[in-house]
């Protein structure tokens, strides 16, 4: 039943699970005015990303909390932002979230609308709590998220070895291969 109850709650939109404490800062301020409005309101919850927000509240950058202590107080926060930010459309659902974890290895995402306004964050509590509610894993349910629970455990090294050694050989063969097109002709 745990299983069932699992698969459901993977095809929620994320929204029902996006904090809405988010630590925003505006593109045009400095890193001194940001840190003291900071200080002023403290953002609630845990923080992990500082997203940044032009006036009319659309994700436009990310500040790692570490490059914001680190940078000098009269940088402009344009300055100091990384402009390319992995967001989720607030029409994905949980599995969506899930994915995004897996392949961007990211501790937090953006939630943002078609507009890109910010509307919240998901952080990697809802993929553990995802994990962690299936109990025993079953191989059909992280199939969803492709990873194939069978093949990561091998009852025996012979058994890994059968099948991982195919794989060697076209990585060996593939490796010569290579060495002997990129070899320089010594016919010069």
């Amino acid at each position: 039943m745990a299983q069932r109850l699992s698969e459901a709650s993977l095809n929620e939109p994320v929204t029902m699970h996006m904090r809405h404490d988010v630590a925003k800062l505006l593109v045009g301020e400095t890193v001194g005015t940001s840190l003291e409005a900071m200080r002023q309101n403290p953002p609630a919850g845990r923080i992990v990303y500082f997203y940044v927000v032009d006036d009319d509240g659309r994700l436009v950058g990310v500040v790692p909390t570490r490059r914001l202590l680190l940078s000098p107080l009269d940088k402009r926060i344009s300055e100091v932002m990384m402009r390319h930010v992995v967001a989720l459309p607030s029409d994905a659902t949980v599995l969506d979230a899930c994915e995004f974890f897996t392949l961007h290895r990211l501790l937090a995402f953006p939630v943002v609308d078609g507009g890109r306004r910010l509307l919240g964050v998901i952080d990697v509590e809802l993929y553990t709590d995802e994990l962690s509610e299936i109990g025993e894993p079953d191989d059909s349910l992280f199939q969803l998220i492709g990873v194939h629970v069978v093949n990561a455990r091998q009852t025996s090294p012979l058994a890994a070895f059968r099948s991982r050694f195919p794989w060697l050989l076209c990585n060996i063969g593939g490796g010569i291969l290579a060495a002997w097109i990129s070899k320089p002709s010594s016919s010069a």
